[in-house]
């Protein structure tokens, strides 16, 4: 039975790669899987793994206005060496501040064009999750008529 599940479970699961470069330089990466749940290119994954996608965009704010802070100190022509180096140290910089982030959905040319997260249900289901809903549009590249065979 297990392996009558396997054999068709497997045509229809694929690995998605992340990774993650931080504000100090570090690299993250992960791995986690998708399953294709039908011709249309609808996919389904856990929430979690999008994730340091909702991070990116709010450290990505985060790290404007620290920058627009910074500048302005350098900027402000009434301040003092010692004064300058005084305000810049009451900033604060977060050093894992997301920069950049990359996913990699089974193949180069995948692209996310429609996402839907349920951060609720992600977050109850603990480790199985059960995953928000994700759904792209042109899928072509997974070779989905192996995938659903007549």
């Amino acid at each position: 039975m297990f392996s009558t599940a396997y054999s068709v479970a497997r045509n229809f699961t694929r690995p998605v790669a992340m990774s993650a470069r931080l504000a100090n330089g570090t690299v993250r990466c992960g791995l986690a899987t998708f399953i294709i749940v039908n011709k249309a290119g609808w996919i389904l994954t856990a929430g979690h793994v999008l994730n340091d996608l909702a991070l990116l965009q709010l450290h990505t704010i985060e790290k404007q206005a620290y920058d627009a802070k910074r500048a302005a100190i350098a900027a402000d022509v009434t301040l003092s060496h010692k004064e300058r180096k005084t305000q810049n140290t009451r900033l604060i910089y977060n050093p894992e501040w997301i920069t950049n982030q990359s996913f990699w959905w089974c193949d180069d040319r995948a692209v996310m064009r429609e996402l839907y997260l349920d951060k609720q249900a992600d977050t109850r289901s603990g480790y199985y999750g059960r995953g928000g809903i994700t759904r792209v549009s042109q899928i072509e590249l997974l070779a989905l008529p192996q995938c659903f065979p007549e």
